[in-house]
């Protein structure tokens, strides 16, 4: 069951409790620490984008199509649809010989950054799919069936080789069994796949410090150095997974997910964590993410004060005035 994690202040007075499900994993499978249920089982959203990135990179989509650096990055992306995350999308496609109709990730404005949305409204501009947050996602699907001779009109569909491919892979990195892995459709509208916690956080300890074959070894580590290097690309501006990265200066990965669910994977750290927040809202994740790693000394004293601000958040009112706090309140079961 999950436990209280963050408290919501209205002045000196807790106002609402959030609770979280967390679980802690070495890479050879050891529950290190925990909140709540390690075993809660949950959709894994969009923290499963880098290692759905592992499968085309792995099939040599970066060899045969020049794909940059920023570009893999944006493919492990929960993007803000910012100009530099849209150039990256259509450079990807202007490479793999597709345009942006090819994207059936359908068409939004920015996920993270209304003021991005702003700007795209008063320049006229509507919704479209390569600023949908999930862009880079499905242009590395898309490269995958162009190196592949794939049909890419359904590649978004479970039954279609891409994302056969991708479960398979998931199963394994996570070493949880591919029949018992729940498949939804995510709001990208590709599937999207549910497993415990414990297997998350697994997944992120091996995918950071990767030990299998050497095709996935290589791959991964470029994926990773990819994200790390470029982790406003991630995310977006000032936004907390892409300060994390930036300020932890390559020691890890970090990845959203919607309704909720974070993850981190510690590079040469082995070691994996995954969030759940019970409420689904992401707003408390910041709080959740930070007491973790100050509670584990993964970070050193100065990235903690540069990140506090994300660990202790004000809870302003509609005329900005400071009339409370959001902080994580809890202490990690450690085994």
């Amino acid at each position: 069951m999950a436990e209280i994690a963050v408290a919501v202040k209205r002045g000196s007075l807790v106002e609402n409790f959030i609770r979280a499900d967390i679980a802690v994993v070495s890479a050879d499978g050891r529950l290190l620490a925990s909140l709540g249920d390690a075993q809660k089982y949950t959709y894994m959203r969009s923290c499963s984008k880098p290692i759905q990135a592992l499968v085309p990179v792995v099939a040599g989509i970066a060899e045969k199509f020049a794909i940059t650096e920023k570009e893999l990055a944006i493919m492990c992306a929960s993007h803000n649809g910012e100009e530099f995350h849209v150039e990256a999308v259509r450079s990807v496609l202007q490479k793999i010989g597709l345009d942006e109709s090819y994207l059936q990730c359908g068409p939004a404005y920015s996920f993270g950054n209304p003021k991005v949305t702003e700007e795209y409204m008063r320049k006229g501009i509507p919704p479209m799919a390569v600023i949908n947050n999930c862009s880079g996602k499905h242009s590395a699907m898309l490269a995958l069936c162009q190196a592949e001779g794939y049909d890419t009109s359904n590649y978004f569909k479970p039954e279609h080789p891409v994302q056969q491919r991708i479960l398979a892979k998931l199963a394994e990195i996570s070493e949880y069994p591919q029949q018992q892995i729940e498949i939804g459709v995510d709001g990208c509208g590709v599937p999207v796949f549910a497993l415990p916690i414990f297997n998350m956080a697994l997944a992120y300890a091996k995918f950071a410090d990767m030990s299998e074959t050497a095709a996935d070894r290589v791959a991964a580590e470029r994926l990773c150095t990819a994200m790390t290097n470029n982790p406003e690309m991630i995310a977006g501006t000032g936004s907390f997974t892409s300060e994390l990265m930036r300020v932890a200066q390559g020691k890890l990965i970090a990845k959203e997910g919607a309704d909720g669910v974070y993850c981190i994977g510690m590079r040469g750290g082995n070691l994996g964590i995954a969030i759940k927040c019970e409420d689904g809202n992401l707003t408390h994740i910041s709080c959740i993410a930070m007491s973790v790693l100050e509670q584990l000394q993964l970070l050193t004293d100065m990235q903690l004060a540069e990140l506090e601000h994300f660990r202790v958040k004000a809870n302003r009112n509609c005329r900005s005035e400071v009339i409370g706090s959001v902080e994580p309140v809890f202490v990690l079961n450690k085994a």
